[in-house]
């Protein structure tokens, strides 16, 4: 797994702050559909050539499945930008006051680039609804996004599936001027971010939701 510039960290946490409260609007939703949005949401930037999401994806039992990603879940937690409470075995999202100011301060970066956020919604507008089964099923019937003939239920466990785009094969990337870059850095401490990734790491080693729970 490549590891992310601090640039691109702060663009996925950016974008996958909008991408759950965005899916808040459909249904509730906990890690394992937010998981899925956000691997067919990159997966459509990609195919665009559009460099906004910087997830690596690989396959495991619930079907794509980001180590980066569900750090930047619990990171978010963790700063009170997202609110979760425990349900059986897994656990459900809200949103919070700090999390809408965050959305609200930066709404000027979003509408910028909103070439991205409006790839999310598209996904979400066909997807979010769906309960957790579902969208993990649907997911696994999907074509590998390079591998010809081959669907995401074909592949071994711990495949990788997606990964990065990179800067040389970017048409257009998500843009962020240096006097928002300081500004996150300032919102968006990075120490926490450190112990995030640690915190992480249980999560990828058991099931994030059973297949019957519904969001």
């Amino acid at each position: 797994m490549e590891e992310r510039s601090f640039k691109e960290v702060l663009a996925d946490r950016l974008l996958l702050l909008w991408l759950l409260y965005d899916a808040l609007k459909y249904k509730s939703l906990g890690d394992t559909k937010t998981q899925k949005l956000g691997y067919l949401s990159e997966w459509s930037m990609i195919d665009d050539h559009e460099k906004g999401f910087n997830y690596d994806f690989i396959k495991l039992p619930y079907g794509p499945y980001s180590d980066q990603l569900q750090e930047d879940i619990v990171w978010l937690e963790e700063q009170t930008l997202i609110e979760s409470i425990p349900i059986r075995e897994g656990k459900l999202f809200h949103e919070s006051r700090f999390g809408h100011k965050i959305l609200n301060d930066f709404n000027c970066l979003f509408s910028r680039n909103s070439l991205f956020t409006n790839k999310i919604a598209r996904v979400n507008n066909k997807y979010a609804s769906r309960n957790a089964s579902e969208l993990v099923e649907l997911v696994h019937s999907f074509p590998h996004p390079y591998i010809k003939g081959k669907t995401i239920n074909d592949l071994k466990l711990g495949q990788k599936i997606l990964y990065k785009l990179t800067e040389e094969k970017a048409r257009v990337k998500f843009e962020i001027t240096p006097e928002e870059l300081a500004t996150l850095d300032v919102y968006l401490d990075d120490e926490s971010y450190r112990s995030a990734m640690e915190a992480s790491e249980s999560a990828r080693r058991k099931p994030l939701l059973k297949l019957d729970e519904v969001f």
